[in-house]
């Protein structure tokens, strides 16, 4: 975080005018402009800590409590559920990959009911099977989806966590063997 104090920006301020020499005369002027200055950077201080304040009283308290695993599922979550028909406009949404995939976004849990299984599951299918053609799509804030599910990942691998537990091994078991690759894999993917 950047921190600065006002008093740091006018001593910089001072310093840049007596570095050019400035006479008398423009030290009266220098006064007026550190008062000014001064003035102006309290204002904006305040404006920006009162709109700080704001926008943290405006997030549900849920949101502030969350780990970096559910944020990460969230910003898969959100982004598959947005795009989810993007597969259709790439591979045409008759293949049993295509078919399997949108079945397995219309039974994500929401973020908040996703357990970790849920989580680390979500996040294997986006690292290398139903969900990783969208490996490199990028969220609203330029965030891909392979760095939430390496986020997720990273966080829950340790923990002995059984993603085959998840409830959404169901969508992979009923097509077991049928699905074992991704179009990337295939050379299908563009």
């Amino acid at each position: 975080m950047l921190r600065f104090s006002i008093d740091d920006v006018v001593a910089k301020m001072r310093k840049a005018l007596v570095n050019e020499e400035l006479g008398v005369e423009k030290g009266a002027e220098f006064y007026i402009h550190e008062t000014l200055v001064r003035q102006y950077l309290k204002s904006v201080l305040t404006v920006t800590e009162n709109a700080l304040r704001e926008t943290l009283l405006q997030l549900p308290v849920e949101r502030l409590k969350e780990t970096a695993a559910e944020a990460a599922y969230r910003g898969i979550y959100d982004w598959h559920k947005k795009n989810a028909g993007l597969i259709y406009a790439i591979y045409g949404g008759r293949d049993k990959y295509s078919k399997t995939y949108r079945k397995l976004v219309d039974l994500l849990p929401e973020p908040r009911q996703a357990t970790e299984e849920d989580m680390l599951f979500v996040a294997n299918q986006v690292l290398g099977m139903l969900m990783q053609w969208a490996y490199d799509q990028g969220d609203e804030y330029g965030i891909k989806m392979h760095e939430y599910a390496k986020i997720i990942e990273t966080e829950l691998k340790d923990r002995g966590i059984d993603m085959k537990s998840s409830r959404l091994n169901a969508v992979l078991e009923e097509f077991e063997g049928e699905i074992s690759w991704s179009p990337a894999q295939s050379g299908r993917f563009a």
